[in-house]
């Protein structure tokens, strides 16, 4: 059984063993065939394993992503080890914040282009946090671990006092 740990999946940057970078064949090797493939704009193709998704630009993944992190589905011959997710609503951000520092992991807070809260775990995962309007809970809502020639741009670090 090949397992998608979160935990892994956020600190280590790695899903089954799989991070960007790695080709088709051993995404293969690693995780198997995806339960979908889906065409993209560009030449890119998403892979999806569950509602894990690996982005493919021509034979190289370039982002792992996941967006669904209150409905943890891996499917198949995979299963999700899931850390500090899997309940009826994803954490808020002073939730994640206390545990990365428990677990001293090391993480840069800052903001996305739109202004959204994001932590950045260096050689891990970006999380993304935005605010229900309904509720005003400032949740997590994504993980993504990109390629460094994919995420210019997408990070801003908190300066001092922010």
């Amino acid at each position: 059984m090949i397992a998608f740990s979160m935990r892994s999946l956020v600190v280590e940057g790695q899903l089954g063993g799989v991070r960007p970078g790695d080709d088709r064949g051993t995404v293969l090797e690693r995780l198997g065939p995806p339960s979908e493939r889906m065409a993209s704009g560009g030449g890119t193709e998403v892979w999806r394993y569950g509602n894990f998704e690996l982005f493919f630009d021509q034979d190289l993944v370039y982002t792992l992503y996941h967006d669904y992190l209150i409905q943890l589905e891996a499917d198949g011959e995979r299963e999700v080890e899931a850390w500090i997710l899997g309940g009826a609503e994803a954490p808020d951000y002073d939730q994640v914040v206390a545990r990365l520092t428990a677990e001293q992991v090391a993480f840069v807070a800052g903001r996305d282009r739109e202004g959204r809260r994001m932590l950045a775990i260096p050689g891990g995962a970006r999380l993304l946090f935005e605010v229900d309007e309904d509720t005003g809970v400032e949740a997590w809502t994504m993980i993504a671990v990109d390629h460094p020639d994919y995420s210019w741009g997408k990070f801003t670090p908190d300066g001092p006092g922010a």
